[in-house]
C-alpha cells in the first residue's frame, strides 16, 4: 500500500475517533426524552443514534433533498428547506435542545441563525471545526492558500465553508451578543480526545452549549 493510501486511511480512522467522541459527549449533554431540533441533520445518522440512545422527540432540518431522503429512510421526521425558514415555524422556547453540528460555517447568515436558535430552543449545542487549529495555520503560512489538510480537504471553490470559524472568534461573538456559554468541549482526532490547554491553537473541533 502506498504512503498516500496509508495516510488517507490513518486520517479517516482519526476522524472516526473524533466522531465517536463527539457522539459520546452529545449523549451526556442532551437530557433523556428531550425535544430536539437538529439543524443540518444530513442523512440523519447522528440524530437517529441520539434518538435511539436518549429516547428523543426529534426533528431534523436539511436543505439537501438526497440527504433528507436518507434521514427519512432512518425513520426520522425531517423538514426539507433552509434552517431559518424551518425555525420560523416554531414558537419561542419550543425545543429543549437545538443541535447544530458541523453546519454553522456553511450558513449564509450565521449570526441571524444563532439568534433564531436561541429563540426557539432553551439550550443550543453548536459544534464546528476550529480553523485556528495549528495545522491549518501552518498550511496557510507555508502555501499562502486556504488550508487543504486535515479537516479541510476541499479546494476553496469546492468547500462548503463560507464562514470559517475559530474558537476565539466564536467566544468573542458570544460576548458581543450577550450569549451565555454554559459548557465547552474541545476535541482532537487522536485517542487523547479532549483538549484543555490553549484550545484555539490545539483543538480541531469545538462544542459549545449556549443559552440566553
Amino acid at each position: 500500500m502506498g504512503c498516500g493510501k496509508k495516510n488517507a486511511l490513518c486520517a479517516h480512522d482519526m476522524e472516526q475517533r473524533q466522531y465517536r467522541n463527539e457522539l459520546d459527549i452529545l449523549c451526556t449533554l442532551i437530557p433523556e426524552g428531550a425535544k430536539v431540533l437538529d439543524l443540518g441533520c444530513g442523512d440523519g445518522r447522528v440524530l437517529a443514534f441520539l434518538k435511539e440512545q436518549r429516547g428523543l422527540d426529534a426533528l431534523g432540518v436539511e436543505i439537501d433533498r438526497s440527504k433528507v431522503l436518507g434521514a427519512v429512510a432512518r425513520g426520522l421526521s425531517v423538514y426539507h428547506g433552509d434552517m431559518l425558514a424551518g425555525m420560523a415555524l416554531f414558537p419561542d422556547q419550543f425545543f429543549d435542545v437545538i443541535l447544530c453540528s458541523r453546519t454553522l460555517q456553511e450558513v449564509p447568515q450565521p449570526a441571524a441563525a444563532i439568534r433564531e436558535m436561541l429563540r426557539v430552543g432553551r439550550r443550543v449545542i453548536l459544534g464546528f471545526h476550529n480553523h485556528g487549529y495549528w495545522r491549518n495555520r501552518i498550511c496557510f503560512l507555508v502555501r499562502g492558500l486556504q488550508p487543504q489538510c486535515g479537516m479541510n480537504p476541499e479546494r476553496w471553490f469546492n468547500s462548503p465553508d463560507i464562514h470559517p470559524l475559530t474558537i476565539r472568534a466564536f467566544e468573542e461573538f458570544c460576548t458581543f451578543e450577550g450569549v451565555r456559554m454554559l459548557e465547552r468541549r474541545f476535541l482532537r482526532r487522536d485517542e487523547r480526545g479532549m483538549v484543555r490547554w490553549r484550545p484555539n491553537l490545539r483543538a480541531e473541533y469545538a462544542m459549545f452549549v449556549i443559552g440566553r
